[in-house]
């Protein structure tokens, strides 16, 4: 039968408390990138040329990763157009809004994060500062940002960089008179020098010694590209077959595809209801991480329900998750009060009974997690949503304990025994023992020195587990 697990399913309907859960969404995957701004310490001596490439490299990289991260929470922008609806401190598009579709196109989005690169990597940057204060300065040209979204995020940032250094140089120049009218070639701080020289002498200079110092161009950067592993075709081609879908039923959520669709793409899903007759469609894809949290992709739709029926009844059906063995009988039953409601499915694993009965025996191929998600209707209107997530672990072997001959030790001598264990499975095996005598080791080492008080026969038991299934032994051991 299926076994009860106490967490909360990877595919949930949220109905009441949409809203709440979508902000708390926002928040984790905001919060787990802040506070990541690239730091150069107040002791730090940047060398220049590779230095510099990578602080703005590492600028370059964060912004794309948040400008990634934010645009994919708006539905694929950075500046959301109308109509949208403001949640928190982002705005979702409707990609349906009551029937009309409003669905953005890869390239669009590409130039959305572009955009936001371009605006986001000034203040990343932070003028330079670090290498300001080493005694360099940099003139700088407009930034151009171009993002391709393929089976990889790629952005190319052209942002024209000169890095100068100031440089002292010395030489002599020849003076042919005191005319002032030959000194109109020197800056007027160095006439003023060379008059007073001239004037407290009293005499004419025919050669002055300059010191003068000239900028130096030490460095010319321009182009800058990060790659992020993420195949934005896969995401982008998901959200489109559901937008295809909403438009042969625009009035109606695509539940079953969308949960065929996350089966097969192996992504989760929340759908969350809010009022107003919006829905808004959150995908996770785990296989995909930023700064170690899953992918996450947000839109909406909104739809006309006015005309439905109100006050339908309610369904009060409740569903925990689950696990299976492969090869065991895996049961669940949905409707344990048997209740004059009907039963459908939208899943591939298996056909639930129109009474609400799971019934199958899972295979290999079946092994994982699975987001199941089924809908229940009575006569008189009412119909609810059930999710849970089923685990199919694969077949398993317990550990078989290598039988232990009835053992000897003496008092005040060392007894060293190794126990041993085969697991077909070729699964990590720990021992544990039921006695006071000794403590056996996790890999099976018994080691002590028995006392005048251990004299007498012993019967320990021994266990072994590869942390699904274990096995047991007595061990005859007599103290002489």
């Amino acid at each position: 039968m299926l076994k009860k697990r106490g967490k909360q399913a990877q595919v949930t309907i949220f109905i009441a408390a949409g809203a709440l859960f979508l902000v708390l969404i926002v928040l984790a995957v905001i919060t787990s990138n802040v506070g990541k701004d690239f730091i150069l310490g107040a002791t730090d001596k940047p060398s220049f040329g590779v230095t510099i490439q990578e602080y703005v490299d590492s600028c370059v990289r964060e912004i794309s990763e948040e400008g990634l991260i934010f645009i994919s929470m708006q539905g694929g922008y950075y500046n959301v157009p109308e109509p949208n609806k403001q949640q928190f401190f982002i705005k979702i598009p409707y990609y349906f809004d009551l029937g009309e579709k409003k669905f953005p196109s890869k390239q669009q989005i590409a130039i959305e994060l572009s955009n936001y690169v371009t605006d986001k990597l000034p203040s990343c940057l932070n003028d330079f500062e670090p290498f300001k204060e080493q005694g360099y300065r940099f003139k700088t040209e407009t930034i151009k940002t171009t993002a391709m979204l393929e089976q990889d995020v790629i952005i190319n940032v052209n942002y024209p960089i000169k890095v100068i250094k100031g440089e002292k140089v010395t030489g002599i120049i020849s003076l042919l008179g005191s005319s002032e009218s030959k000194f109109e070639q020197f800056s007027s701080s160095l006439q003023e020098k060379l008059l007073g020289e001239m004037k407290s002498q009293n005499t004419v200079i025919q050669q002055a010694i300059i010191k003068e110092t000239k900028d130096k161009i030490v460095k010319e950067l321009n182009e800058f590209t990060t790659t992020i592993d993420i195949n934005f075709n896969k995401v982008y081609s998901i959200v489109e077959e559901t937008v295809v879908e909403q438009e042969i039923n625009p009035n109606f959520v695509p539940i079953g595809h969308v949960s065929v669709a996350a089966h097969t793409n192996n992504f989760n899903f929340e759908l969350s209801y809010l009022d107003d007759d919006d829905v808004f469609y959150t995908y996770t894809f785990e296989d995909y991480l930023l700064d170690t949290e899953p992918y996450t992709f947000i839109f909406g739709c909104r739809y006309d329900w006015a005309h439905l029926k109100p006050g339908a009844p309610e369904i009060d059906i409740e569903a925990i998750d689950q696990y299976c063995y492969v090869g065991d009988v895996c049961s669940y039953d949905l409707n344990i009060y048997e209740e004059e409601i009907v039963f459908e499915d939208y899943t591939e694993l298996f056909e639930i009974s129109t009474d609400g009965t799971i019934e199958f025996i899972p295979k290999q191929k079946d092994v994982g997690k699975h987001n199941i998600l089924v809908k229940a209707n009575t006569n008189d209107g009412g119909e609810k949503h059930i999710s849970f997530e089923l685990e199919i672990i694969p077949l398993n072997s317990a550990p078989e304990i290598i039988e232990i001959v009835d053992k000897t030790a003496k008092v005040g001598q060392p007894y060293t025994h190794q126990v041993v264990a085969v697991d077909e499975d070729d699964d990590e095996v720990i021992f544990i023992d039921d006695t006071e005598l000794f403590d056996i080791s996790l890999n099976g080492l018994i080691e002590f020195v028995p006392s005048e008080e251990d004299i007498g026969l012993h019967v320990i038991g021994i266990s072994a587990s590869d942390g699904k299934l274990s096995s047991s032994i007595w061990m005859y051991l007599t103290i002489e």
